[in-house]
Order: structure tokens, then sequence, then C-alpha cells
């Protein structure tokens, strides 16, 4: 193998390794996208449910005072 085949082959392999680093970042720009979406949806679903139980609460704790007063007219 002459020098000229060495340098053509080197050339080759950078050529490949740059490709491969391409399609590399190309797939973690993508993955991260699709990370951030969910992470994003996560947030959004979490905020629902605690939305809905600080609803159940104050529902409940209206329900629990009713049910005190009844009480205290009831001992009375």
């Amino acid at each position: 193998m002459n020098i000229d085949e060495r340098i053509e082959a080197l050339v080759q392999s950078v050529e490949l390794l740059a490709s491969l680093h391409k399609d590399n970042e190309r797939r973690n720009t993508e993955q991260m996208d699709k990370t951030d979406r969910q992470i994003k949806r996560l947030g959004r679903y979490i905020h629902n449910v605690s939305e809905l139980i600080l609803d159940h609460e104050a529902r409940l704790r209206a329900v629990e005072g009713d049910d005190e007063e009844d009480d205290n007219e009831i001992e009375q």
C-alpha cells in the first residue's frame, strides 16, 4: 500500500466518521425534542390532576363543614 492509498483510506475513514457523527446528532436532537414534548405533556397532566385534587379537597371540606353544622344543631 503506497502513501496515496493510505491517504485515500484515511480520507474515506474521516468522511465516514463525519457522516456517522452527523446522523448521531440528528437522532439525538430528535430524541431530545421527543423527550421535551413528553415532559411538557406530563407537566400538564400533573397540573390537571393537582387541580382535580384541590377541587375535590375543597368539596370535601365543604361537605365536612356542613356535617359539623348539622352535628352542632343536633346536640343543641
